[in-house]
């Protein structure tokens, strides 16, 4: 797979409770990252000097991004 121009999506029952979303989307994701390794991003620190693991970079636009804040600020 070409890490720099396929995407890797996951497809959750939006019905299911968000309890159950959580926990499959985080085991997903866990398995991913140990099965595929090269995926997880580097870890970086923000201005604070704060360290946050594994951060991909994010690639969008900023009214997508806005679009995308906004729904979970609502939700």
């Amino acid at each position: 797979m070409d890490w720099q121009n396929e995407k890797c999506v996951m497809v959750i029952d939006e019905s299911l409770p968000l309890g159950i979303i959580a926990n499959t989307a985080a085991i997903m994701g866990i398995t991913l990252g140990k099965k595929m390794p090269e995926v997880v991003g580097a870890d970086v620190t923000d201005q604070s000097g704060n360290e946050h693991l594994g951060i991909n970079e994010k690639k969008g636009s900023k009214g997508r991004e806005r679009r995308a804040r906004r729904r979970t600020q609502a939700g």
